[in-house]
């Protein structure tokens, strides 16, 4: 990160994370953490204003400070794993997609040694619910093809929802929950490239109904781009009520 770079300009990035970039740059083998990676791919100052956004909105939405917000996501001090960091990511983007979705209060959950939990909770129209992220970023061409069920992707979507059921299960047990949602951030590019939006629908609406379509339980995909109407891409199934 360049010396002339003011932090100060970026007030919503909590001190923890600068501790945790400072840190990192000291450490063998940090040229393939992507934080440093992107920074080196599209520069300091945008990488840095893209993360102050995501704390921004986070913020608002939440009540917390930035330093309050960090150490809810449980990203460890020490914990320099790349895989670790863009989870937390994932989950500040997820709070941040389900708030234009007229959800309020989110809150997210600690990670606890003894149990799985989902990220966070979140209420719409006075329904709790607790919202689990998956965040997809392999390279693997995966193809929605809606006129055939049993697609890869809608394959693919089954698994992650059948795996991460427990945990939201075992969250709205725990928090009063009546409702919860298993968020996947489709970040392959692969994926983008090949399937649209009406591809998306389906193959969340297969794998949904594959699993046995869980009581109360809602998968939401989106993927950060644009349909062809300027709206952020995005696929949920059941409904949202």
């Amino acid at each position: 990160m360049p010396d002339s770079l003011d932090r100060s300009a970026f007030a919503w990035i909590p001190p923890q994370l600068w501790n945790y970039y400072d840190r990192l740059l000291v450490r063998d083998g940090q040229e393939l953490h992507r934080l440093v990676q992107a920074i080196q791919k599209q520069g300091a100052e945008q990488t840095w204003r893209g993360i102050n956004e995501l704390f921004r909105l986070a913020c608002q939405a939440t009540g917390l400070s930035p330093s309050q917000l960090f150490e809810k996501l449980g990203l460890g001090k020490n914990d320099f794993d790349s895989g670790n960091f863009q989870a937390m990511i994932g989950t500040l983007r997820a709070i941040n997609m389900l708030t234009q979705h007229g959800f309020t209060r989110p809150q997210p959950l600690r990670p606890l040694s003894n149990r799985k939990e989902a990220d966070f909770v979140a209420e719409r129209d006075g329904t709790c619910y607790a919202v689990e992220v998956f965040r997809s970023s392999e390279e693997v061409y995966r193809y929605a093809a809606p006129d055939n069920p049993t697609s890869a992707f809608a394959a693919y979507l089954q698994r992650r929802l059948e795996e991460k059921q427990p945990q939201v299960y075992a969250t709205m047990q725990t928090h009063n929950c009546v409702a919860g949602i298993v968020v996947v951030i489709m970040d392959s590019y692969p994926s983008k490239a090949l399937n649209n939006a009406e591809e998306y629908h389906e193959a969340v609406r297969v794998a949904v109904e594959r699993v046995g379509t869980p009581k109360e339980i809602h998968l939401f995909l989106f993927t950060g781009m644009a349909d062809e109407h300027g709206n952020d891409e995005f696929a949920c199934y059941p409904p949202l009520p």
